[in-house]
């Protein structure tokens, strides 16, 4: 909880630093979650909280971004996205155990970026991620989220033990 409240703190001063027209842009703030919910090792009860997910969930869309690479070449295009962007909150959430790799680099790189016919691996900006980028900054706009998913089925977005 105190890298939540601290996190928090951050996020404040940095949605008012960003008014400010002579303030340059900072590098962003990039969190690693290295615990996910269903495993539970050695350490499990105190590293699977889901408080700090659900901290930058519900962040403002500027502020907040949450990273779910499926695979490791997902979490390398993630992390160099990650480690260029500026004046946010980046929280990439992984697990600390070998997992299945999925796509090669190439494709890793244009799932980044929202490419239909890949597997979409967009940040999580809260509640109404699919929605238009007016409300939050890297959203998809609905015709691109009906090219992945669907307008007359239910969609469940199952992720990290949500």
């Amino acid at each position: 909880m105190v890298t939540t409240s601290m996190t928090v703190q951050h996020t404040k001063w940095l949605e008012e630093a960003i008014k400010l027209p002579w303030r340059e842009p900072i590098p962003s703030l990039n969190l690693l979650l290295t615990s996910t919910c269903w495993r539970n090792d050695h350490n499990g009860f105190s590293h699977q909280g889901l408080g700090l997910i659900d901290t930058v969930l519900n962040m403002k869309g500027r502020a907040g971004r949450i990273y779910l690479p499926p695979d490791a070449n997902c979490l390398l295009s993630m992390a160099d996205h990650c480690l260029r962007s500026r004046d946010c909150v980046n929280l990439i959430v992984i697990d600390k155990q070998p997992e299945l790799q999925w796509l090669d680099m190439d494709a890793a790189v244009l799932s980044l970026r929202g490419r239909p016919g890949r597997a979409a691996i967009k940040e999580v900006s809260g509640p109404d991620a699919p929605l238009s980028p007016a409300i939050r900054p890297h959203g998809l706009e609905e015709g691109r989220f009906l090219e992945f998913l669907t307008a007359d089925k239910p969609v469940v977005f199952a992720f990290h033990g949500y």
